[in-house]
């Protein structure tokens, strides 16, 4: 849903859709898949930067280092391009 129109990523932003995947960082199964929609989250941010804010939040930020520190050997190479993007946003 991440990759929805900008009224669809507003909606998941207000009723806690970057917390959803967040969560599904844990899920071995959707993890890759959450990490890309935090990454295209994060690129349509508006100038509010509430996503920015969001994910600089204490807890946010030990979740994705968790997540990038626990990373499944097979699924690492697909993590890697989503973390860039975080990483570097508005850098």
């Amino acid at each position: 849903m991440a990759h929805a129109s900008r009224n669809s990523r507003e909606q998941l932003r207000a009723h806690g859709g970057l917390d959803v995947y967040l969560n599904l960082l844990e899920d071995e199964f959707w993890s890759v898949t959450a990490l890309d929609s935090i990454a295209v989250c994060l690129a349509h941010d508006n100038d509010n930067r509430k996503v920015e804010q969001a994910l600089l939040k204490k807890d946010a930020v030990q979740k994705l280092v968790k997540f990038f520190q626990c990373c499944p050997e097979q699924h690492f190479v697909h993590i890697l391009e989503p973390f860039l993007k975080i990483i570097t946003y508005r850098f």
